[in-house]
């Protein structure tokens, strides 16, 4: 099993590594990103000289929903805030505009688009939702997105109709549609 890579920056002045450089670990080697030269320094285990570069945890671009009401702070395209605040209403849709580099009260923030406006969000406030489908009373295939109706996405969850493809939504009509037409014939003998 191949090591996952973790990036670090240090934070200091040190002999041979300035302030804002950059450190790729790679198994148990450090090199520096730029140069690709070895580091002699032990990133991981000397954090008041060194911060891990956490990988975002969404693509810029990806569709987002925020999971409940939050009042973000308004900031331009950079995340520089504008001393303003919004209240976003919860399940909107959103898009990833980017990350802030910098922890705020010891969160990960994003940058999000709303109405052509960005707003900086916590991002453990957001997530992506998932497309699946579902078959309505009328037997007819549906499909829908995590998080738009939490009630729903339960209840249809709770009792198996949730399918990953229409194709499987499908499957299930006709199965349903077999099982119903054996038990009309077994009640009318």
């Amino acid at each position: 099993m191949k090591n996952k890579e973790m990036l670090f920056k240090a934070k200091v002045d040190l002999p041979g590594c300035v302030r804002g450089q950059m450190v790729k670990k790679t198994s148990d080697s450090y090199f520096y990103t730029e140069s690709g030269k070895p580091c002699m320094y032990d990133c991981e285990n000397e954090p008041k000289f060194f911060m891990k570069i956490q990988e975002p945890k969404f693509k810029v671009g990806s569709n987002v929903i925020l999971k409940k009401e939050h009042t973000a702070a308004i900031c331009d395209s950079n995340g520089r805030k504008l001393h303003r605040q919004f209240t976003l209403p919860a399940f909107t849709e959103m898009r990833i505009e980017g990350e802030l580099p910098t922890k705020i009260d010891n969160r990960v923030n994003v940058i999000l688009c709303y109405n052509n406006n960005h707003y900086i969000v916590p991002e453990s406030m957001v997530f992506v939702p998932e497309k699946y489908y579902f078959v309505s009373s009328e037997g007819i295939v549906h499909s829908a997105w995590t998080g738009r109706n939490i009630k729903a996405d339960a209840f249809r969850m709770s009792v198996g109709n949730v399918h990953k493809s229409k194709e499987d939504a499908q499957k299930y009509v006709r199965l349903l549609k077999e099982v119903s037409d054996g038990l009309s014939l077994k009640s009318v003998h």
